[in-house]
């Protein structure tokens, strides 16, 4: 059965409409005893009637094709993978263009981080394997990494493991602080709350798509895109 929403436009309790259930209409239900929803009630000046009936769920919002001068009130509409991707290759030119002005790539930046980052030295191999996801090519991580021990900002030590040098560690603190910079700029204007709340809406998106769970899920939850609708 739907439930349906009435809108008085009058001075007066209006009665019972045939929508409601019984409860509703003895005024049982959230206000009263039973189950059913309580009496609707109107009030303005004028005669009595009902403006309109609607159903309390809101239908989906429209797809609208991807338009850059999207204003505000049409932005509901537009399309999360061009606003997403828009926003990917601006902010990445951005950086790789900075990087580029101190002979520094993005994937350089990349191998320095995680060979400090990790509890212990890691091999060529965990290097290649956890970054080339991020990379443009299956070959280019390898080649970062003898880019780097060329550079003389790498070295492996006796058991082939991967270390930064004294001069690659100084080039991981100059590249964090550049980073940081350009992070402030990119988000002048949006408060860590307004971002870690696109973030969340982003990581949703994503867990929809690919029918998982998003972290911090509550313990037990169905994962998103499983959940059984009513019959």
């Amino acid at each position: 059965m739907v439930l349906l929403k009435s809108i008085g436009v009058c001075g007066q309790r209006f009665p019972p409409t045939p929508f409601r259930s019984r409860a509703s209409a003895r005024g049982e239900g959230f206000n009263g005893a039973g189950t059913g929803l309580g009496p609707s009630y109107g009030w303005c000046g004028g005669g009595c009637s009902v403006a309109s009936m609607r159903p309390l769920t809101e239908p989906a919002t429209d797809q609208a094709p991807a338009d850059p001068a999207a204003t505000d009130d049409m932005l509901a509409t537009q399309p999360i993978g061009y606003w997403s991707g828009l926003a990917h290759t601006a902010v990445t030119r951005q950086l790789r263009d900075a990087m580029a002005r101190i002979d520094v790539t993005q994937p350089q930046y990349w191998v320095l981080n995680r060979v400090n980052g990790g509890p212990a030295a890691p091999s060529r191999e965990e290097v290649v394997t956890q970054l080339t996801p991020l990379a443009d090519g299956p070959h280019e991580i390898a080649r970062v990494i003898d880019q780097l021990i060329h550079r003389g900002w790498l070295r492996t030590d006796a058991g082939q493991r991967l270390q930064l040098t004294d001069a690659g560690e100084a080039a991981r603190v100059r590249l964090r602080e550049l980073v940081t910079e350009l992070r402030g700029m990119v988000h002048e204007g949006i408060s860590d709350e307004e971002y870690v709340a696109a973030l969340k809406v982003l990581r949703r998106m994503v867990a929809n798509v690919e029918g998982g769970q998003p972290p911090n899920a509550a313990p037990g939850a169905v994962p998103l895109g499983h959940a059984r609708l009513p019959g």
